[in-house]
């Protein structure tokens, strides 16, 4: 990775520890500094991209809700989950039983 590339990659990631309540937005699963998408094709500029597991469309949004297009002059790219393998709640943990399930909670233990 050239140089310039590297020092936009630490800009970025800077930018969205700075703003933390993009993970507060309705929908959104997680957060990370990547390459922006569209239409399918990776464009190679870079962006905070924010996961959802579905894309709303902006006609029923309230404008508190929805994500902006960019952040400190980084963009923001809303990407889909759409693994058909992946269901929320659908994990290995959540076909133990649920006395098992309590104790494999995460958080830490004092």
């Amino acid at each position: 990775m050239s140089e310039t590339k590297e020092f936009d990659r630490k800009k970025a990631e800077e930018v969205l520890g700075r703003h933390p309540e993009l993970r507060m937005i309705p929908g959104v699963m997680n957060t990370r500094v990547a390459t922006k998408w569209i239409e399918g094709k990776d464009t190679g500029a870079l962006s905070i991209n924010l996961y959802v597991f579905k894309k709303k469309k902006l006609r029923g949004l309230k404008k508190t809700d929805r994500a902006p297009t960019s952040i400190e002059g980084i963009p923001i790219d809303i990407i889909e989950l759409s693994s058909p393998d992946f269901k929320l709640g659908d994990t290995a943990p959540s076909k133990l039983p649920p006395e098992i399930q309590k104790r494999i909670a995460g958080g830490i233990k004092k």
